[in-house]
């Protein structure tokens, strides 16, 4: 049986924070489900947050837009930990 060419030939453990590169983190930050780890979904929650703080700094908008704003980054911030929790705990 031949083999997909995509696939990795090993299927290597995610790496933690401090052994990730810089790519992974990028895309840790940019990717819809959770990080592969707690320390990099940590990593996400922060850099999240200095991203909506700067915005919020730059435009500075009604109150009532940042606490929606607020409010949502919340829910998405709260449902990934979740997702991701449930997945690290398997391992």
């Amino acid at each position: 049986m031949e083999q997909d060419p995509h696939r990795s030939k090993s299927t290597r453990r995610a790496a933690t924070f401090r052994k990730a590169r810089p790519d992974e983190l990028i895309q840790d930050v940019l990717r819809v489900g959770p990080a592969p780890n707690r320390s990099r979904e940590a990593f996400v929650t922060v850099v999240n947050l200095a991203l909506v703080g700067a915005v919020i700094a730059l435009l500075r908008p009604e109150p009532a837009v940042v606490t929606a704003l607020v409010g949502i980054i919340a829910v998405i911030t709260a449902t990934r930990w979740i997702a991701g929790a449930r997945k690290w705990g398997s391992r």
